[in-house]
């Protein structure tokens, strides 16, 4: 081991002591601080000036004494030449196939283990996405995981691996969906996954907000995540399983809703019967539509006459010039 010049102080004055010369830099970055029963012993830098240290800490009444110590080393950072993008969801590595076309798969998964030491497995996402929106996953590494916890501003959320839709990206966006609610107001989130939109909105709002999704999988997640959370929810949630175009029959509804959510991006624009039907006169529709070109959606929007579009926002990358967006509309 390296022997080093360290102060010795007191316990009682280590925090103290830390802070002063980390804010004179004179700690030596290549060691750690460490301590025994009594003192605390802090790796200084060599170039240091011993009557500039002895003035400064004497300023403080802190006593000290100037020993050689072994402390121990800093693990150096491993800083890889090309960081992939990816998902982590709990101790499980999510990352799209199309990285490699820039990285190998070995050198792949040696970079997001080192990146990350404590992960389960890591899985490739393939592209393909079927009326469930399910992902395609492909266990490149480590043992099979069937379900993970999230969270999302403190909010926990179990999600079955390859059986819903979850995209990590979207919790700001439930959060700013939840802070625009109103208490008391009815809501129909009507493409709820694992209900991220639902969840957010009864944590701060005292609501009723019906999260639906077609998917089993996904509103058994519904059901487990309200369970997870009931005690942080001030709202209700009623978990629906049917398809959405249904809601058109369903004549005790029409008219109940002060906001839907249709989290749909691929065909939202398919369903305007169904907001009609549901949705107040004065309520508010939060649309998502994927679009290389968000002015081709505002001039179909535009034609929605019993709609007034009061804006729209960008959510998400999505594929090269492609992104998600969210439009806005108030029902006449």
């Amino acid at each position: 081991m390296t022997t080093v010049t360290c102060i010795k102080v007191e316990k009682r004055f280590g925090e103290k002591t830390i802070r002063i010369l980390k804010n004179r830099k004179m700690i030596n970055p290549e060691y750690r601080v460490y301590s025994d029963r009594e003192y605390v012993y802090i790796p200084i830098i060599e170039e240091i000036n011993k009557e500039e240290l002895t003035s400064i800490l004497s300023e403080h009444n802190i006593e000290f004494q100037l020993v050689l110590c072994n402390p121990p080393r800093k693990e150096k950072k491993f800083l890889p030449q090309y960081t992939p993008s990816y998902d982590l969801l709990g101790d499980v590595i999510i990352v799209r196939r199309n990285v490699l076309e820039n990285i190998g798969l070995n050198e792949l998964i040696d970079t997001l283990r080192r990146l990350n030491p404590k992960i389960r497995a890591i899985y490739l996402k393939n592209e393909t996405v079927d009326s469930y929106r399910l992902p395609k996953l492909e266990l490149i590494w480590g043992e099979p995981v069937e379900e993970v916890i999230v969270k999302e501003y403190g909010l926990k959320f179990k999600i079955l691996l390859g059986k819903v839709y979850y995209n990590k990206r979207l919790s700001e966006e439930h959060r700013r969906i939840a802070e625009s609610c109103r208490d008391q107001e009815i809501i129909m989130d009507l493409f709820s996954g694992i209900g991220g939109f639902a969840i957010h909105i009864v944590s701060l709002r005292n609501s009723i907000v019906f999260a639906n999704d077609l998917n089993p999988y996904a509103y058994q997640c519904i059901l487990d995540n309200i369970s997870l959370n009931k005690k942080s929810l001030k709202g209700t949630i009623i978990p629906m399983k049917i398809h959405a175009l249904y809601f058109t029959e369903l004549k005790p509804l029409h008219g109940l809703f002060d906001r839907v959510i249709a989290n749909l991006p691929h065909n939202s624009l398919d369903f305007k019967n169904v907001y009609d039907v549901l949705l107040k006169n004065k309520g508010t529709l939060h649309l998502y539509v994927v679009s290389k070109n968000p002015d081709e959606i505002v001039s179909i929007l535009r034609k929605w006459d019993n709609y007034v579009l009061v804006g729209y926002k960008k959510v998400l990358d999505y594929a090269p010039y492609t992104f998600i967006y969210r439009f806005d509309l108030f029902k006449k």
